[in-house]
């Protein structure tokens, strides 16, 4: 006889159960986003199987390689911070050295080791041969570096860089008391040559108009026999003529120092992220905690 039968669990015909939504399968796109991002706990079964398989190892490893990336940027720039300083110590060491003459100068075999370093030489500016080099002033106005051959007793003759003139005092007829006749005394520093850009205009040699302080290329032409190009000399502020100009002391000895400003904005950067990332977790993980509840 049937007595009927109360059943609240067990198959009772139709379709079998189903894990709950939150529990299936997601398509690729939900997985990229955040909402359909879940980061389970390693204990947590669906049918025996773990739903750690489902947490999305790349974005761990996306998030870690952006996180080491911006770090290394840091370092990076922390050991330009150590080198920049270390370049502008030995640039001060060698401005507050002991002038040279020219014959000391002259026997140094690298001018790379005198860069910068403060000389004092005797000899006689030939004018008519100027070389007008189209440069800033320290202070970044436009205009020229007058670059003038220093004929020295006993030794090769010197390119000078006598100092920065305006469009207007271009001509020497503008400045006739920079035209100093006879033995002259020139204070200044070593300078190596200056390397020419990509986007520099090419020299000008029947205008008589230059681009680059490079004494190799001022010095062609000049018709003058044996004229040192390893080096030039830049005039100090002392060396300039009454008149004004050119002005001298046109040397730019500091380099401009950011890297460690570069270094912190890396690091936190970086700390940004990897702390963002670790809340990213939390969030969804608890998110998903009371989902389930």
């Amino acid at each position: 006889m049937w007595s009927g039968c109360s059943c609240s669990s067990g198959f009772t015909g139709g379709a079998p159960d189903r894990p709950s939504a939150r529990y299936q399968r997601r398509p690729l796109w939900a997985a990229l986003s955040f909402q359909g991002l879940y980061l389970p706990h390693p204990n947590d079964q669906i049918g025996g199987m773990s739903r750690s398989k489902s947490f999305p190892v790349w974005l761990s490893l996306f998030t870690l390689a952006i996180v080491a990336g911006l770090f290394s940027l840091g370092t990076w720039q922390v050991q330009r911070l150590g080198w920049k300083q270390a370049l502008m110590a030995e640039r001060d060491a060698a401005r507050q050295a002991a002038p040279l003459d020219a014959a000391a100068v002259m026997a140094v075999p690298d001018p790379a080791l005198i860069d910068f370093r403060p000389v004092r030489l005797q000899g006689v500016l030939l004018h008519g041969k100027e070389r007008p080099v189209y440069a800033s002033s320290t202070d970044g106005k436009a205009g020229y570096h007058i670059f003038t051959p220093l004929l020295v007793p006993a030794g090769p003759t010197l390119l000078v860089n006598r100092g920065w003139v305006d469009p207007e005092h271009l001509e020497q007829a503008s400045r006739p008391q920079s035209l100093i006749a006879g033995p002259v005394t020139v204070t200044g520093n070593i300078r190596l040559p200056q390397r020419r850009g990509a986007f520099t205009p090419d020299d000008n040699p029947d205008g008589n108009l230059w681009y680059t302080a490079d004494p190799q290329t001022l010095a062609s032409g000049l018709g003058l026999p044996a004229v040192e190009t390893r080096f030039y000399v830049v005039a100090d502020m002392a060396s300039t003529p009454e008149g004004g100009f050119p002005l001298g002391g046109q040397i730019k000895a500091t380099l401009s120092n950011n890297h460690l400003i570069y270094a912190i904005t890396w690091f936190s950067t970086g700390f940004a992220v990897l702390v963002a990332f670790i809340f990213f977790i939390v969030a969804s993980r608890r998110r998903h905690r009371g989902a389930g509840t």
